[in-house]
């Protein structure tokens, strides 16, 4: 089974956007006759390095944002934790309504995942697959179920 990366690129994009402005901001703010290393406040210098640092990660980050299919189940990469999905913990699947913005409905794959030792059973929306047309979401949802059975062979 071939491995395929799933991505919402309005979302990275919109996200990369904010990241970057902030690290454009926090190095514009070192140089210069009027920068933090030019009138040594300290404070400033240590601040804007922790912005740019943070900015570099949550870029790395933005850019993996997405949904990992392969031979071993799913991957959901978000800014914070990835979570891992084993395809024999995946019960259902299913084209749903799974978000909605200014009223529009966002279709998309709905996960049924078994529960675990400790864990409730659950419902898991796949927003980076998901689409303002349900015939687009359909069309992901049944290649998601397809790899699910690939999977069962």
């Amino acid at each position: 089974m071939k491995r395929q990366v799933y991505r919402s690129w309005g979302q990275i994009t919109a996200l990369a956007a904010s990241w970057g402005l902030f690290l454009l901001v926090s190095l514009l703010s070192f140089g210069g006759a009027d920068g933090t290393l030019a009138q040594r406040d300290h404070v400033g210098t240590v601040l804007y390095a922790v912005i740019v640092v943070g900015s570099l990660v949550a870029l790395w980050r933005t850019f993996r944002l997405g949904v990992v299919v392969d031979e071993g189940g799913l991957r959901l990469r978000s800014l914070g934790r990835d979570e891992w999905i084993p395809w024999s913990s995946v019960v259902s699947i299913s084209c749903e309504n799974v978000d909605s913005r200014f009223g529009i409905p966002i279709y998309g794959p709905l996960i049924e995942v078994a529960p675990g030792p400790e864990d409730e059973p659950g419902n898991i929306p796949m927003s980076a697959m998901a689409s303002y047309r349900r015939s687009t979401a359909q069309a992901r949802t049944d290649a998601l179920a397809s790899r699910i059975a690939e999977a069962d062979r």
